[in-house]
């Protein structure tokens, strides 16, 4: 029961969870006691309160109070003003100390901008003297400014160097002397037009190196205001005509062909057999390839021996037991022979020349013939490309009987001359 007492206190006070506010709940649903308990403790609450509101104090009695007291009594007013003061400070605080700020910071930088205005330092006594022109021209050059001051008309301050006249007058001549050497090399740039306009319009005569020499030094002797560019024009007259000579220009090929020599080829097929049929050939890495190694005698002739692989479709008829039986295959043949080849001259000055090549061998299934002719292509060195038309025929026996195997298409490869 005190438990639930305490948790009807809190609950009153408004510090109970909603934990247990949910439980208090649910137990005085069921518990009339407890019921009775909460309506006695409202009721007590509500009449702590009236009681309370009753015992304040009139305002006159607090005034007279503190009037005997010699104090001043803490009437509305002053809780007003209290919460006045409270919302002055927190004004204050926001807005205020920023804008002191800013006016303080506006302050400061007037201040700082004022004192590093220039000031004249020009005496009373210079300031009533007048300005002498030429003066201010001379001081100009010797690089003293003279200090204006606002007065009108404007004065300048005079200075007090006791050298100033020597130097002043050292000036003027300088500038006296200045003067007059403009002047000359004004006249000089003139008289070098006049002669440029004169070159323009009149052919001139072509002088020796050691006049020309001599006439640049005598140009360059005088000092000039500005570069002046000077052209001249030569009219020549050609006493003899040249003979042009015609020659041809032609591929260049550093590399000088020695025989006799070596010659290293390699090359492939992409053949057609005119002998059709449906077995698919046997093919290797090395099939339809040729290298063949050919001593060069001269530049058109040479001989050697090549050796490849290629299938050759085979079909044919034989008796087998009585029977007549047909026979279809493509197997890789490996063969061998003799080749010739023979190299024509090249075609005009470009690196390309005819070729004809014949080998007659042998391979696993009887004797094998090849032709091709075509073209060699020698860019630069001992390097050749080649490509034609080729042509070849196995001849192959069964039962006494010869059966041919052709094939055409073309060739393709390369060679190295060593």
């Amino acid at each position: 029961m005190s438990e639930h007492l305490e948790q009807i206190h809190q609950l009153l006070d408004g510090e109970l969870d909603s934990i247990h506010e949910s439980a208090l709940y649910a137990e005085l649903a069921v518990n009339d006691d407890l019921r009775e308990e909460m309506r006695d403790q409202v009721t007590l609450k509500n009449a702590v309160n009236n009681d309370r509101m009753a015992l304040v104090p009139p305002a006159a009695l607090t005034n007279s109070v503190f009037s005997g007291l010699g104090f001043a009594a803490p009437l509305a007013g002053a809780s007003a003003g209290a919460v006045s003061s409270g919302m002055f400070m927190q004004w204050f605080s926001r807005l205020g100390i920023p804008i002191l700020g800013a006016i303080a910071a506006a302050g400061i930088t007037f201040g700082i901008t004022s004192d590093s205005k220039p000031t004249s330092t020009v005496p009373a006594s210079a300031q009533s003297q007048p300005v002498d022109a030429e003066q201010v021209t001379f001081e100009a050059i010797v690089g003293e400014t003279p200090a204006i001051t606002s007065a009108s008309p404007r004065n300048i301050k005079r200075p007090t160097d006791p050298n100033y006249e020597a130097t002043l007058a050292f000036y003027k001549q300088e500038t006296v002397r200045l003067t007059s050497q403009l002047a000359a090399s004004q006249a000089r740039i003139n008289e070098l037009e006049a002669q440029r306009l004169l070159a323009i319009s009149e052919p001139q005569v072509v002088q020796s190196n050691e006049a020309n020499m001599v006439a640049r030094q005598n140009m360059f002797q005088t000092p000039f205001a500005h570069p002046i560019q000077l052209t001249n024009s030569y009219n020549i007259t050609r006493q003899q005509d040249l003979q042009r000579v015609s020659t041809g220009v032609g591929p260049l090929n550093y590399y000088q062909a020695k025989y006799p020599a070596w010659n290293a080829q390699l090359r492939g097929f992409s053949l057609t057999s005119a002998v059709q049929t449906d077995v698919n050939p046997e093919r290797s890495w090395y099939s339809d390839l040729g290298v063949s190694v050919l001593y060069q005698v001269d530049e058109h002739n040479a001989l050697g021996g090549e050796l490849g692989n290629e299938s050759y479709p085979m079909v044919f008829e034989g008796d087998h037991n009585g029977q007549i039986v047909r026979y279809d295959q493509n197997p890789s043949t490996m063969w061998a022979g003799v080749t010739y080849r023979y190299t024509g001259n090249k075609f005009s000055n470009l690196p390309i020349a005819p070729y004809g090549q014949a080998l007659l061998g042998g391979s696993t299934y009887g004797p094998i013939g090849r032709m091709s002719a075509g073209l060699q292509y020698t860019p630069l060195g001992p390097l050749t490309f080649i490509l034609g038309l080729e042509g070849s025929a196995l001849i192959y026996r069964h039962q006494d009987n010869f059966h041919v195997s052709p094939k055409l298409g073309f060739t393709y490869g390369m060679a190295v001359r060593f």
